[in-house]
């Protein structure tokens, strides 16, 4: 198997941390220069069907692309150690770790850095403020915590 990757580009990097604690030495990793267009050209194009990385070349030809996807792939070949879950509960709490940005935005960590709803309790109970866009006197875009009216 192939993967293919770029240095720099975040979604790799993920694929390559699953491999790293897993100890996976027997994937080559292919260095594709993002910043040089190589995901672009015809041949890249060609094997992987879309302009991105990580992309998973298997034995057979078969690729696939996304990197939770490909992550997901190798959890399944191997197994040891478990990185996805033991149980219903470990896996859901997995799950919604690999999506931080969604949950981060809603919720902010309380001091144990658990992420917890409003009425949860505890520190970190109440959601983030809301932030406005608006044109600041020299045209710059800032925002500013939207206000609920008093009263």
């Amino acid at each position: 198997m192939k993967l293919y990757s770029d240095a720099y580009a975040p979604n790799p990097r993920r694929v390559l941390w699953l491999m790293a604690e897993k100890g996976i030495a027997d994937i080559e990793v292919v260095h594709v220069d993002l910043a040089g267009g190589a995901h672009r050209a015809p041949r890249f194009l060609d094997m992987a069907g879309v302009s991105a990385v990580p992309q998973l070349e298997l034995d057979d030809g078969e690729v696939l692309g996304e990197s939770l996807a490909i992550c997901r792939y190798l959890e399944s070949l191997y197994p040891k150690p478990n990185l996805f879950g033991r149980d219903p509960l470990e896996t859901a709490r997995i799950e919604a770790w690999t999506r931080p940005g969604r949950a981060d935005v809603r919720y902010p960590p309380d001091a144990r850095g658990a992420l917890r709803p409003p009425g949860a309790g505890g520190r970190g109970a109440q959601p983030v403020p809301r932030a406005r866009r608006h044109r600041t006197g020299d045209g710059r875009c800032s925002a500013s915590p939207v206000r609920a009216p008093a009263g």
